[in-house]
């Protein structure tokens, strides 16, 4: 958004947050941003095109992926999407619609507080660390991330 429409940075993510590409925008909707104690107006449809053709962008590069893989993948094996960049109302449809296959986001309850797909690889990261960790070494990790999630919840 920031350099298809030459939006500042700050603005565009907060439009990223309000994207819903599913909208069947009027003439002159808008999505609006407050910043440093002002209103800004960004048309909806502007918006939704730009972020519609990146997701498309990438829903391309999966496939191009899938098709390349060394490996079979079945047409039933479903694609399983993390981060935050992709969970905009009507990307996962997008996605699917490219690659022909079913699209889930990916979401781990292993850590409570973090179960949404923009936080599944440092869910696995975390994991994955505690596993290499003497179980002393485990239960002082575990304290740290109750540390942060207490602070947070302030």
């Amino acid at each position: 958004l920031t350099t298809c429409l030459e939006i500042p940075f700050e603005h565009a993510l907060e439009l990223t947050k309000k994207i819903n590409l599913n909208l069947m925008p009027a003439e002159g909707d808008t999505y609006t941003v407050n910043a440093d104690g002002e209103t800004f107006a960004y048309a909806i449809q502007q918006i939704n095109e730009v972020a519609a053709c990146r997701v498309q962008d990438i829903a391309e590069k999966i496939k191009l992926v899938i098709d390349t893989s060394p490996y079979d993948l079945p047409e039933t094996t479903e694609i399983l999407l993390t981060g935050r960049g992709l969970t905009m109302a009507g990307a996962k449809e997008i996605v699917q619609k490219v690659t022909s296959r079913q699209v889930k986001y990916n979401t781990s309850d292993a850590i409570i507080n973090l179960n949404k797909p923009n936080n599944c690889s440092l869910v696995g990261l975390l994991l994955y660390q505690k596993s290499k960790l003497p179980q002393k070494s485990q239960n002082k990790l575990i304290k740290a991330i109750q540390k942060v999630f207490d602070g947070r919840k302030k």
